[in-house]
């Protein structure tokens, strides 16, 4: 199996496709971003701050549930997982 990886709204831009697929050997959401960011630079430039952390303008969703900041980077991620990453669009 694989873990697969969504990049919604204004990511797509970004990486230039809309989804990959990774081998399942990335244990945590943590290792998933580190692996995006090795193959898409911009990525990492887009949805980490100025400290390393995750911008807080970025969710992660995984298999369906939202995965708090704080939490993120240690998040198990199971073989045949399904990851998202969005950005959240506010307005008034």
């Amino acid at each position: 199996m694989s873990i697969q990886v969504q990049f919604m709204s204004m990511l797509q831009p970004v990486v230039g496709v809309g989804q990959v697929e990774l081998e399942p050997v990335h244990r945590s959401v943590g290792e998933v971003l580190e692996s995006l960011t090795r193959q898409f630079p911009a990525l990492g430039r887009e949805i980490f701050d100025e400290e390393g952390k995750l911008d807080y303008l970025y969710q992660i969703v995984l298999n369906g549930e939202k995965i708090r900041w704080d939490e993120a980077w240690d998040t198990p991620v199971p073989d045949g997982s399904r990851l998202s990453i969005f950005a959240v669009l506010g307005g008034g």
